[in-house]
């Protein structure tokens, strides 16, 4: 088929290099700061501080007096400061952060594009939990609000609480494990790459995290196209970590043949939802030809994601996502089209828009 047609206007922060600093805490302090420092710094329609919590004090727009929504909140910083990072200390974290009990980092970052206020927040609470047959720590939660008022909560040892809640999202059952790292291998000490993009209109956020040539974590936040007027600013929201070596997740087996993602499509409920895409039998069209292109054209098929929800009572088809397409699960080809342009690539079965710079093939795992 013809290259599909890209058609917002993308800003990227690709191939940002995060070398071991020799223990997985470490490690991931340096990459929340990242993708937070990587967001709030695009050109057009950045994503904005509201508040922060850095252990020692916390800002929060509404009720600290300073001024509009920005840096002007964020006690992470504009350099990185492993100081200024901290996990609520646990058992299986005290070594690193006993010393802060209950006090914990967090940061809730703002979108006015996706809707009149669009939060995520990301809290370092962490809890201990058994999960995935391990003794496994859930160090980090992301949740998100569409009707985010202070009103004076929030703390050091508290991330704030808005009007309607918190939606949080599934990081493997709500909350990276195993320790913190990203790809399910407990105290290993990795090194990451992340790639964040997002549209100029503010629409659509993605942010992929690579770990050990795995697309091992990936979080999205954009306007479903294409939704009926009875849906209200629907955004696909998602946040998801891998918890197997050598699984990613940018993959139909975690976004389109299991029901393990949630998005708020109303502002006030949560559904269980697909990444839908074209079928053949039971089977996604990419991954039922997987092994052979189309016989006629001799090109491989690029099909439009779109959105379903899977359960009562909202049953039924969203909306598309745009700028997003599936690939076929049985040949490598991480790039697109093959003359060396890069004006699209491929994270495993997803496919997306790229800068036409350097790219890493091992992206595509």
């Amino acid at each position: 088929m013809a290259l599909p047609t890209v058609s917002r206007t993308w800003q990227f922060k690709n191939n940002l290099y995060l070398p071991s600093l020799g223990s997985p805490a470490n490690n991931i302090r340096k990459l929340v700061w990242t993708i937070k420092d990587a967001l709030t710094t695009f050109g057009t329609n950045p994503w904005v501080c509201v508040a922060s919590s850095d252990c020692v004090t916390c800002l929060r727009y509404g009720v600290d007096a300073l001024g509009p929504p920005g840096p002007a909140y964020d006690l992470w910083g504009a350099t990185y400061n492993a100081a200024k990072i901290h996990y609520r200390a646990s058992d299986n974290w005290s070594s690193y952060d006993s010393a802060y009990s209950s006090k914990h980092s967090w940061i809730v970052l703002r979108n006015t594009q996706l809707d009149t206020t669009y939060d995520v927040v990301i809290d370092l609470y962490n809890n201990q939990n058994s999960d995935h047959n391990t003794n496994a720590i859930r160090f980090m939660k992301i949740l998100v609000s569409r009707s985010f008022n202070l009103t004076g909560s929030g703390s050091i040892t508290d991330r704030p609480n808005p009007n309607n809640g918190w939606t949080a999202l599934d990081l493997r059952n709500g909350n990276f494990d195993n320790y913190g790292t990203i790809n399910g291998q407990r105290d290993w000490d990795h090194s990451y790459r992340v790639h964040a993009h997002m549209s100029t209109d503010g629409l659509g956020t993605r942010v992929f995290i690579q770990t050990d040539g795995i697309t091992s974590g990936f979080w999205a936040f954009e306007r479903i196209e294409g939704a009926d007027a009875a849906y209200v600013n629907p955004v696909w929201a998602v946040a998801k970590g891998s918890y197997d070596w050598g699984t990613a997740v940018t993959s139909y087996s975690w976004l389109h043949d299991a029901v393990a993602q949630q998005f708020d499509p109303y502002g006030a409920y949560t559904y269980g939802f697909y990444l839908s895409c074209e079928g053949l039998g039971t089977q996604a069209l990419p991954e039922a030809w997987s092994g052979f292109p189309n016989e006629v054209s001799g090109k491989w098929a690029l099909c439009p994601v779109g959105v379903a929800q899977a359960y009562n009572p909202a049953r039924g088809r969203v909306g598309y996502l745009k700028d997003v397409w599936w690939f076929s699960t049985g040949v490598y080809h991480p790039t697109f089209p093959s003359d060396g342009s890069r004006q699209l690539v491929a994270f495993n079965h997803l496919v997306v828009p790229w800068d036409g710079g350097n790219y890493y093939t091992f992206a595509y795992q």
